[in-house]
């Protein structure tokens, strides 16, 4: 159920983010999702979409949707039209269109609030801008990606609670460089 539940707010956030910005492409799309699934984790505990989000050069990535944009599940079908558009400067972006309205229901009152915030603040902005902007008050994707040596390291969730940085040490496990949170470390 609660399974479920955090795939149908998946949609319907991306259906509000596709619906309420513009140059709502995938990276931008990717990075509103970060925003809101981080933020509230730092207020609550817990994600609003439970997506895993990976560090990569350009921002966050969570790679199940990654996935899933080149092969969508039927649920995703319905509610989405993935159209790709070229840029007049060669650019290739993926864009979303909902098919159906935004439900807010699914939705508690923090996870809205930041959906509004995110959305209005960023309406007009590009991805590219959105990296430069400062939503939580330390950077779980630049600090993960600063502190790995190989590109899509996971990001910790843990890095978004307020006044708790994580402290995090690259180790090699099966001789694949991960990032671990050090015990004790602030």
């Amino acid at each position: 159920m609660a399974e479920s539940l955090r795939r149908s707010k998946l949609l319907q956030a991306m259906t509000y983010f596709a619906t309420r910005t513009t140059h709502c492409g995938k990276a931008k799309l990717y990075w509103l999702l970060y925003l809101l699934d981080f933020r509230v984790y730092g207020a609550t505990s817990l994600p609003v979409t439970g997506l895993e989000y990976y560090a990569s050069a350009d921002g966050p990535v969570p790679l199940a949707l990654e996935d899933e944009l080149a092969s969508p599940d039927q649920d995703f079908v319905q509610q989405f039209q993935l159209n790709n558009l070229v840029l007049s400067n060669g650019c290739r972006l993926l864009s979303l269109h909902a098919r159906g309205p935004f439900d807010p229901t699914l939705f508690t009152q923090l996870e809205r609030r930041d959906l509004d915030l995110l959305g209005r603040v960023l309406a007009d902005c590009t991805a590219d801008r959105i990296e430069e902007r400062r939503f939580l008050p330390t950077e779980p994707w630049r600090q993960t990606y600063e502190l790995s040596e190989r590109e899509f390291a996971l990001i910790d969730y843990r890095l978004a609670t307020p006044g708790d940085s994580l402290a995090l040490d690259a180790v090699t496990v099966a001789g694949v460089q991960v990032l671990r949170p050090v015990p004790g470390g602030r």
